[in-house]
Formats: structure tokens, C-alpha cells, sequence
């Protein structure tokens, strides 16, 4: 119940808060009845509650995958497209693989693999 009440979900736990909340409009004068008091108590936890899922959006769009390609990287799949291609050890020569980019994707042959020295890996 408490989860639900912080959620915001409709019920007699939100209808409690938002009529106490009312009722506190009406002390501080900001509201003439119950009514209004209700129908502003219900704006402001509406407000609260968008302002917090433009956050919590905000801070995911960095992840968006898309969003990443944006900024100028690539995916290397192999050529059925059903694994990422992540080491260069994972294809061999002469492969078929994909690339997908921001605005498209290539269908690319392995010429050569040139794995990272040791040291660059260590990194």
C-alpha cells in the first residue's frame, strides 16, 4: 500500500493524502473548498511526479543506444546479426560482418585482424 501511495496510484491511501492535503490549502487559504483544494493537491503530486520522470529521463539518454551511435560510434555484429562482435579473435578473415551506424548499416568482408598488444589491453 505504501508503494502504491508513492507511486501515485489511484485508491483510498491517494485519496487520504490528497484530501489532508486539501484541507491544508484550505487552512493556508489557498484553496475556497475541498473540491479545490483536491483538484490542486492532485496538480502538484501530477507536477511532482512528471518532474521526476523528465529526470529520470534525462539521465537515461545518455544510454540510449541510439544516442551513442549519434555521438559517432558503431556496432559490429556478425554477419547473421545475432552476436555483437566484441575481440577481434571472434572473426577470421574473410568473414562477413555488419556495422551498424547512426544513419545505416554496412555489410562488411574481414580483410585482416589486428588484435591489440598486450599492453594496450591492460589498459
Amino acid at each position: 500500500a505504501l508503494t502504491a501511495l508513492l507511486e501515485g496510484a489511484p485508491g483510498p491511501y491517494r485519496d487520504v493524502v490528497v484530501l489532508g492535503s486539501a484541507a491544508g490549502l484550505i487552512v493556508a487559504g489557498k484553496a475556497a473548498d475541498l473540491r479545490e483544494g483536491a483538484a490542486r493537491a492532485a496538480a502538484v503530486r501530477n507536477a511532482a511526479r512528471r518532474r521526476r520522470l523528465e529526470t529520470t529521463a534525462a539521465r537515461l539518454e545518455p544510454l540510449n543506444p541510439l544516442g551513442v551511435l549519434a555521438r559517432g560510434y558503431a556496432v559490429c555484429w556478425n554477419a547473421a546479426r545475432t552476436a555483437a562482435v566484441r575481440r577481434a579473435d571472434e572473426v577470421a578473415v574473410g568473414d562477413d560482418v555488419r556495422v551498424t551506424l547512426h544513419d545505416g548499416a554496412l555489410r562488411c568482408e574481414v580483410k585482416s585482424r589486428e588484435p591489440r598488444a598486450a599492453e594496450e589491453r591492460d589498459r
